[in-house]
C-alpha cells in the first residue's frame, strides 16, 4: 500500500524563487564579505588571514560552480526520471501530484543554476579571482558510482545521490543568508535557494518512502552500502576544493592540505547538523538500519 503523499509545493506559484524574486536587475553590487569569517574557519587561519578576500572569492566561486554544476547534471534530470517514471515504482493514486512536484523540482533548480551562473559573473568582476579548476569531487564519485552498477540500475543511484544531496542543509544554506556581514547579493541568493531546498528536501525525503519499499530486496541490499560514502562525498568535498582554491592563491599543496585538514578537525558538530535530515529520511524509509548508522569516517583531505 502507498504511503499518503503530501505535496511541500502548495505555495510554489507564490513563494518560489523562480515566481518570486525581481523579474530583473536583481544584482546590485556592494560592500561586503564573500565568505564568513568566524573562529576555527579556514579564513580565520593566521597563514590564510592576509590573503583572507581571493581566498573567500575563490571559496565562493567554487561553491557557486558546484551549485551549476549539480542541479544542471544530478538534480534536473533526476527529477525528470521521476517525473518519467523511470524509477521502476508506482506513484499510485499521487502520480499527478508527484509528476508535477518534479516537474517544480526541475524548473526551481534550472532557476537556482542561472541565478548561480549570473553571481559567478559578479563575483569574478568584483574580485578578479578566477573560480578553482577541476570537476566537483561529489559529482565524481556519483559518476564512479554509477559506473560499478548495471546500466539499467544508474538511474537509481543517481536517485539516490540526488537524495543525500537534498536532504543535507548546510550551515552555508541554512545560517548565512542571515549574516548582514556578508554581501547583499550573495544573501539574497542564499536566502531564496534555502526556501527552495526545504521543500525538495521534503520531497526527496518523501519520494525515498514510496519508492524504496517497491524495490526488489537485491537491489536494496546492492544500494543500502552507498549512502555513507554518498554522504562522505558531498561533505568531504569542502575539503578537497578548499586546497584547490588555497593552491590558487599561491600555498604549496602539501601545507593547503596541512591547513585544510587543521581547519576541518574542529567541524565535527557542524558536519553532525547538516546530516541529521538524511539520517531520518533514510530511516523513516527503511533504507538503513539502526546498525547502519555508524557512517565511514571522513577520508580526509583530498590531494
Amino acid at each position: 500500500m502507498h504511503m499518503d503523499y503530501r505535496s511541500p509545493f502548495s505555495d510554489w506559484h507564490q513563494a518560489a524563487s523562480v515566481r518570486a524574486m525581481p523579474a530583473a536587475g536583481w544584482l546590485t553590487g556592494g560592500e561586503g564579505a564573500w565568505m564568513p569569517e568566524e573562529a576555527g574557519s579556514l579564513l580565520a587561519h593566521p597563514e590564510v588571514r592576509p590573503h583572507a578576500r581571493p581566498v573567500a572569492a575563490g571559496l565562493l566561486l567554487a561553491s557557486l560552480g558546484f551549485t551549476v554544476s549539480l542541479e544542471s547534471r544530478l538534480i534536473s534530470p533526476v527529477a525528470l526520471d521521476i517525473a518519467a517514471g523511470a524509477l521502476r515504482a508506482s506513484y499510485g493514486a499521487c502520480r499527478d501530484a508527484v509528476v508535477a512536484d518534479a516537474l517544480r523540482v526541475q524548473c526551481d533548480e534550472a532557476y537556482h543554476a542561472v541565478l548561480a551562473q549570473e553571481l559567478i559573473g559578479q563575483v569574478r568582476r568584483m574580485s578578479g579571482v578566477r573560480p578553482p579548476e577541476g570537476e566537483h569531487p561529489f559529482l565524481v564519485h556519483v559518476d564512479q558510482l554509477a559506473l560499478t552498477f548495471p546500466a539499467e540500475d544508474a538511474p537509481l543511484v543517481r536517485f539516490c545521490a540526488a537524495v543525500v544531496s537534498e536532504t543535507l542543509i548546510t550551515k552555508t544554506l541554512r545560517d548565512d543568508w542571515l549574516d548582514g556581514g556578508l554581501q547583499q547579493d550573495l544573501r539574497s541568493f542564499l536566502r531564496h535557494h534555502y526556501q527552495d531546498e526545504v521543500r525538495h528536501s521534503a520531497y526527496f525525503a518523501q519520494l525515498l518512502q514510496l519508492v524504496w519499499p517497491q524495490w526488489t530486496a537485491s537491489l536494496r541490499a546492492a544500494l543500502r552500502p552507498i549512502w555513507p560514502g554518498l554522504v562522505d562525498a558531498f561533505l568531504d568535498a569542502d575539503d578537497a576544493v578548499a586546497v584547490r582554491v588555497l593552491r590558487g592563491a599561491g600555498f604549496a599543496t602539501p601545507r593547503a592540505c596541512e591547513i585544510v585538514a587543521g581547519c576541518a578537525r574542529g567541524q565535527g558538530s557542524r558536519r553532525n547538523a547538516s546530516t541529521q535530515l538524511t539520517f531520518h529520511a533514510l530511516r523513516r524509509a527503511g533504507a538503513v538500519q539502526d546498525g547502519d548508522t555508524a557512517w565511514a569516517p571522513a577520508r580526509g583531505v583530498a590531494r
